[in-house]
């Protein structure tokens, strides 16, 4: 049996070991992950079907955390796989086989599509309602400031200078809203701190919340 083996982060030393033991007269082939990321979907595929995997493994950080999960098994299946595996660092694993992804592909990419615009709906009415409660903040605060103006502010002046917004760019707070703290880094801090970097660079004043460094 050979072994098509794509780490989308983890450590790729533990998964080849656990696959060994799993399949032990098996070959274990590395394919980069930025084979199946860039190009075209023909190409992409092209390039796994072209390693002709028996199974199709991917490595991720946290199963339960993986979005697009029934893609992966569809894009094994049409590369060719008879099996794909989906698995992480923490022991988890999800194998089924080509014909039975092929028959559920269908309707649970119809669930997960239904699902994914549910889920930006409600982003889109949460971040209204923060945007009209900033708006209401910021009024408040224009006429606290000109209730004070002729009048000497008592607080003291560190608190001063913590709550007063910089003079040239926005002040943001990052919230990292990661499940657990203490897990591997992997793609999302990648797209942290790529974020951070950006806004930094735009003149933005940051302040991160995180229960993990990053």
């Amino acid at each position: 049996m050979k072994i098509v083996l794509v780490a989308l982060s983890g450590d790729v030393r533990e998964a080849r070991a656990r696959l060994r033991e799993r399949y032990p007269h098996s070959t274990i082939e590395e394919l980069a992950r930025r084979e199946i990321e860039t190009g075209s979907p023909a190409a992409r595929l092209a390039r796994l079907r072209a390693a002709r995997p028996d199974l199709f493994a991917v490595l991720t950080e946290r199963l339960s955390w993986q979005r697009g999960q029934n893609s992966l098994l569809l894009f094994g299946a049409l590369a060719g796989a008879d099996r794909v595996l989906l698995m992480d660092s923490h022991g988890a694993m999800r194998e089924e086989m080509r014909a039975r992804i092929m028959l559920s592909a269908p309707a649970r990419l119809a669930h997960e599509t239904a699902a994914s615009a549910r889920a930006v709906l409600n982003a889109r009415r949460r971040l209204s309602r923060l945007e009209r409660e900033i708006i209401t903040s910021d009024h408040h605060k224009v006429r606290s400031m000109k209730a004070l103006a002729h009048d000497e502010d008592p607080r003291p002046e560190q608190a001063k200078q913590q709550t007063e917004r910089p003079q040239h760019g926005p002040l943001i707070v990052y919230l990292r809203a990661t499940p657990g703290a203490g897990t591997q880094v992997g793609g999302a801090s990648s797209h942290i701190n790529g974020f951070i970097n950006a806004a930094l660079l735009k003149g933005a004043h940051l302040r991160l919340v995180s229960n993990d460094h990053i």
